[in-house]
């Protein structure tokens, strides 16, 4: 982008200087023609016969030249022309590019975070998977020691360590897995809002010489806005459980018993 941007100033440097040089050469010619009028009319007037010889060569002299600047100058304004013309194609053109390069920037960043949230998804599927099969573990040894040691009530299957650990642990893994579906509700919502503003990018490429500004910066803000509400779910996955919101044990004993 920044090369594009030097480009452009130094075609407007060019596009200055080569006015200012085409000012100065019809100045010039102005100059010259002035002296050829004078000489014009000072040959016959006050100049003797020697005079009016140096005068008429002079004269000739300075039309020659008055001929050939104008020659110079016609040539010199056709390129100067030309160049003005190219400059406002050219300089068109990198509007439209520089607004191109923009929008490809923006949907790479798209298409790299949205490959990031599939990956923490999968990263919290097999999470989901780990808490799970642990919880059916536990599950199944409470129930291994209740009838090893002839339990009946919450009361008396609290007093066993061993069940106790393992309703603390099933509390824990409850609050991880809650926790893990939030997240994931959140990133899946994330990635189908970038899915579709990845196709929004496409279309509006394909339409980049018809599209107006307007709309290209409105996408683009709402790319920043998105990328930047999702980039820290992109990150490492942190399970912030609130301790409140575990079940009660006795609820989950209870919900093992049937």
């Amino acid at each position: 982008m920044g090369w594009i941007k030097n480009f452009y100033w130094f075609e407007w440097g060019i596009f200055a200087f080569e006015s200012i040089l085409t000012v100065a050469f019809v100045f010039y010619y102005r100059f010259v023609a002035e002296k050829v009028e004078f000489y014009q009319n000072a040959i016959g007037a006050t100049f003797g016969i020697n005079e009016r010889k140096r005068g008429e060569l002079e004269r000739r002299r300075l039309i020659a030249e008055k001929n050939s600047i104008i020659r110079n100058l016609y040539i010199f304004a056709s390129v100067v022309l030309v160049f003005w013309i190219g400059t406002f194609i050219n300089i068109g053109y990198h509007i439209t590019y520089r607004r191109q390069i923009e929008l490809v920037k923006k949907d790479n960043a798209i298409l790299v975070l949205q490959a990031k949230l599939s990956d923490k998804l999968d990263e919290i599927s097999d999470l989901r998977t780990v808490y799970e099969n642990r919880t059916i573990v536990l599950k199944q040894e409470i129930r291994e020691h209740e009838e090893a040691n002839g339990i009946n009530t919450f009361e008396e299957a609290i007093k066993i360590p061993t069940i106790a650990y393992d309703l603390s642990i099933i509390r824990r893994e409850e609050a991880y897995l809650d926790k893990l579906k939030e997240t994931e509700i959140r990133i899946t919502l994330g990635r189908s809002e970038l899915i579709y503003l990845h196709r929004q990018v496409r279309d509006d490429l394909d339409l980049i010489n018809v599209i107006n500004d307007a709309d290209i910066d409105s996408l683009v803000a709402k790319i920043n806005n998105v990328i930047a509400e999702y980039l820290p779910d992109a990150g490492k996955l942190i399970i912030d459980v609130n301790p409140e919101s575990r079940r009660p044990p006795e609820q989950i004993w209870q919900e093992i018993q049937r």
